[in-house]
């Protein structure tokens, strides 16, 4: 399938019919905007010869404020607050004020991923030095807990839920040259208040020679799942056992826990019954994608190194696919009737849930190729995190 075409299944997501035109606007402080071509769909029945002409919404941006940053990688709103990974610091911001509540300064220099559960915020990183990764635990009343420090250079990642941590991260070892050389694995489950070792997930059914490296973890607490390039294997952490393992195609992202199933792949998208570790559905030709889906009521919303996806959360079947000229470096967000993504240019997508079709799209700043790194919905705003800023958007 030309992965450049546009499909179009307007009505598979549930979302009212919209109608009237909003034109963009150009914000003289944020950034520039592109008006995306306007376009009327009509059809003309063969038994009627009545016309339909519907007319699709299109939002302008308004930046509402800007903090420089030093690099934002990842944004999690929490309590009326958004903490946010900004270098070597988690900062806390107060949204509505435009100012920092809080910063905590962090062991190494740069952090990725960060996961805030019952009040303690889980940031892993990676030391640009000595390739030391780290995950460091910040109580979010106080200050730092504990750091956990281990060699491998790929990841790491944390999940925090029940009390338990589950971390995983592995090295670049293998060498396609040398037959039976692999990659090193390492994935424990700390306790979540002390940061002791409550298991050192054994490696031994992950390197069996074809799964060279760990893409991401799913994790509620009694169940771990480990995504490796072609299988995913699945642990009970309450009974230390390896439960089973799925084959899978090709999975590059961190999968997407949801009710029970698990949505993830790599140039498939995969749904898996958590519980009876069995394969619901299937699809060809999506990615590579770089980043966790979006799973939403009915769809799920992939953003991949061409373009933004969405796919029946029922059945997997491709609704619309929209291409972009620049890499995704954002999963999707979701926010009213309007999916959003960020590329390493430095534009936000706006596309249209129902209809998949884009509607905008803005450079958050006009004079430098600014990559956008994290980017997150809240209380009808729109936060936007780049190498250099953190800005505020309402969308209009």
């Amino acid at each position: 399938m030309n992965r450049r075409r546009l499909l179009r299944k307007s009505s598979f997501l549930g979302i009212a019919g919209l109608s009237g035109c909003l034109r963009l606007q150009t914000n003289q402080n944020s950034g520039t905007t592109t008006d995306a071509p306007a376009q009327s769909e009509t059809t003309d029945s063969l038994t009627s010869s009545t016309t339909e002409v519907t007319t699709t919404i299109r939002p302008a941006l308004s930046e509402q404020w800007r903090l420089n940053f030093e690099s934002v990688s990842d944004i999690v709103p929490v309590d009326n607050q958004l903490y946010c990974l900004d270098g070597s610091r988690l900062v806390a911001v107060d949204p509505e004020s435009e100012s920092e509540a809080s910063s905590w300064s962090l062991p190494v220099d740069r952090y990725r991923h960060l996961t805030v559960n019952d009040g303690i915020a889980y940031a892993a990183g990676t030391s640009q030095v000595n390739r030391e990764n780290v995950v460091t635990a910040v109580d979010v009343a106080g200050g730092i807990r504990w750091t956990y420090r281990h060699s491998h250079e790929r990841g790491p990642q944390a999940w925090a839920r029940d009390g338990r941590v589950a971390i995983t991260s592995s090295t670049t070892d293998a060498n396609p040259e040398q037959p039976g050389s692999q990659n090193r694995f390492e994935t424990v489950v700390l306790d979540a208040e002390s940061g002791e070792t409550l298991w050192d997930v054994p490696t031994d059914p992950i390197q069996d020679g074809k799964d060279n490296h760990v893409s991401g973890i799913a994790f509620d607490g009694r169940r771990l799942a480990i995504f490796a390039p072609v299988n995913c294997h699945v642990f009970d952490v309450e009974e230390q056992t390896h439960v089973g393992t799925i084959p899978i195609d090709a999975s590059w992202a961190s999968p997407k826990l949801v009710e029970g199933m698990l949505y993830g792949g790599g140039y498939t998208l995969e749904c898996y019954d958590w519980q009876n570790q069995t394969l619901k559905w299937e699809t060809s030709d999506v990615g590579p994608a770089d980043t966790p889906p979006t799973v939403t009521e009915q769809a799920v919303l992939v953003a991949t190194r061409d373009g933004v996806g969405a796919y029946d959360r029922a059945d997997g079947e491709e609704r619309w696919f929209v291409p972009t000229k620049h890499r995704l470096n954002t999963s999707p967000v979701v926010q009213g009737e309007i999916v959003w993504v960020g590329d390493d240019n430095g534009v936000l997508h706006g596309i249209n849930y129902e209809q998949g079709e884009e509607v905008i799209a803005h450079s958050v700043e006009k004079w430098d190729s600014n990559s956008i790194e994290a980017l997150c919905a809240y209380k009808s705003s729109l936060y936007v995190g780049c190498s250099d800023v953190f800005k505020k958007y309402v969308v209009e």
